[in-house]
């Protein structure tokens, strides 16, 4: 991966065994609780993601910027319920 000119290493740990049995778990657990552990499920799963993948380069935290201006045209709930501020 290069971003502005820098490269970065990504590095994976995933095997086939791993996946199949985060896939085969993951669905026993929303069945087994009639589709109200699918939460639970992402979580394994993003938490799947983090453990076994890495970026092998350093990253200067310093440099990240929101590129998109502030959004001011959201709708919120406060609003929906009628509170001020």
């Amino acid at each position: 991966m290069v971003c502005e000119g820098r490269t970065f290493g990504v590095q994976s740990d995933v095997t086939g065994g791993k996946i199949f049995s985060l896939f085969f778990t993951n669905m026993l657990l929303i069945v087994f609780t009639l589709g109200f552990g699918i939460a639970r499920a992402d979580v394994r799963m993003l938490r799947f993601v983090c453990e076994n993948y890495s970026i092998e380069n350093d990253i200067d935290v310093e440099s990240i910027q929101q590129t998109e201006p502030t959004y001011h045209e959201a709708i919120g709930v406060a609003t929906l319920a009628g509170i001020t501020s």
